[in-house]
């Protein structure tokens, strides 16, 4: 789900990532071994390694029969010797085929606009997992490669050059470029296998809607969504601290995107949008805590084992008192994990 800032930054930002295969071989090994404890003690959690909570298959991993040597060979076939746009996703077919883009039930988080936030909102696998969270994504995440047909070894790496992301083409509406065309067929594999309840955290505060078909979300994340793997799905629309939105769950491209979603077979009655949620509030407040917004309850002395002045009533709703010692508790769990 790139934007298209970061599209342009990566566009300039330099030749090949040096001593790439020693830097993906050393990810492979630590991202599968962690990959492979998690699913292990998700079926431990489970009671058994076939099901899920809900009783359905889960789509086990086989971290056993993953060689990091084979999965760089299978990677780098797709662009080493290759001249840079001549690089197409289908080159990477055989890649998505042995990488691992599985995501836990109920924790997927596409994102679109929110680079600036979706990391830490998903506490990179701990809250929730990007495609980027994935060992299938988080192998080049951060990196930088394309090949060259005429350099000895294959890839783009002379001073002064730079690897450019990739281009759409013309033709087929879809990326070129060793860069652009991995991210492009990385977040379609991503998407097709996320299930149970999904979350789309989406920029609300720019200049462009917050969804657009010609995103890679609106591109390729959506329309390879296995439908049938869905129980529900949430759209966060985001603010920067200080900004205002541009738009609503009601207002703007969001009924769109709730359209497209139900074109494709997505429950209607399964989709939910929040635009100012207080989680991701409280998030950015911890980063923003002179902010006029984030001065939450600043003179209050809590007393934990009694209610505020003027009595709160849990269950009261809006005015009850007790607004403020939610926001505390959901602080707290936002810093916690």
């Amino acid at each position: 789900a790139l934007t298209s800032a970061a599209v342009a930054a990566l566009a300039s930002a330099g030749t090949t990532t040096p001593h790439l295969r020693e830097i993906v071989l050393g990810r492979c090994y630590q991202l599968y071994s962690q990959a492979a404890e998690r699913q292990a003690a998700e079926a431990a959690a489970a009671g058994d390694s076939s099901g899920d909570a809900d009783g359905e298959a889960v789509p086990a991993f086989d971290y056993d029969a993953l060689d990091c040597a084979e999965l760089w060979e299978t990677l780098s076939a797709a662009f080493v010797d290759v001249d840079n746009l001549d690089t197409v996703t289908a080159d990477y077919e055989p890649y998505y085929a042995a990488a691992d883009y599985t995501t836990p039930r109920d924790r997927a988080l596409f994102w679109s606009g929110t680079d600036w936030l979706s990391a830490d909102f998903s506490g990179r696998g701990r809250r929730f997992f990007r495609m980027e969270d994935t060992p299938g994504g988080a192998l080049m995440n951060g990196l930088l490669w394309c090949g060259n047909a005429t350099e000895d070894g294959g890839l783009q790496v002379a001073a002064g050059t730079d690897c450019p992301f990739g281009e759409v083409d013309a033709e087929t509406a879809l990326w070129r470029g060793a860069m652009g065309s991995f991210w492009a067929g990385s977040s379609a594999t991503f998407a097709r296998h996320v299930r149970g309840d999904v979350t789309a955290l989406m920029y609300g505060s720019r200049n462009r809607p917050a969804f657009r078909w010609e995103s890679f979300f609106g591109t390729y994340e959506l329309p390879s969504l296995t439908i049938s793997q869905i129980t529900s799905f949430h759209i966060l629309l985001v603010r920067k601290i200080g900004e205002s939105l541009a738009e609503n769950c009601t207002h703007g491209s969001v009924p769109a995107l709730v359209d497209a979603l139900v074109e494709r077979g997505v429950d209607p009655d399964t989709i939910s949008c929040d635009d100012d949620s207080e989680v991701v509030r409280s998030l950015l407040c911890v980063d923003n805590a002179n902010s006029r917004e984030c001065e939450f309850a600043s003179n209050v002395l809590v007393d934990n084992n009694a209610p505020p002045a003027g009595g709160c009533d849990p269950a009261g709703g809006a005015g009850s008192g007790c607004g403020w010692v939610v926001f505390a508790a959901v602080l707290g769990w936002v810093i916690a994990i």
